[in-house]
């Protein structure tokens, strides 16, 4: 695998319109899903909450923070990365293990 892997799913997206330093704010919906397992152990569909933070200040997993500045609006991707890239060596306990 790749440090980390987006690729588009469904149709195209809706607006030409990446996150920039004049708009780094994003809105998203997710689903995190363990590799090994298949486990969904996070999700915003089930309430239909959106998770809303700020691009590139290191406050969600560096895959994020990579993949999501080189998407656009409506764009629905899966994103796939090795564990340095996401919660790492000591992993996110209790939903997320080690590595």
């Amino acid at each position: 695998m790749e440090v980390c892997l987006k690729q588009l799913c469904g149709e195209p997206n809706l607006m030409q319109l990446p996150p920039s330093e004049s708009l780094p704010l994003l809105d998203v919906h997710y689903e995190g899903v363990l590799a090994e397992t298949s486990e969904v152990f996070d999700t915003t569909h089930e309430d239909n909450t959106v998770f809303t933070f700020e691009l590139g200040q290191g406050s969600v997993i560096k895959a994020w923070d990579i993949a999501l500045k080189t998407m656009k609006v409506g764009e629905v991707a899966k994103i796939t990365c090795k564990p340095e890239y996401a919660y790492g060596s000591a992993g996110s306990l209790p939903d997320v293990p080690p590595e």
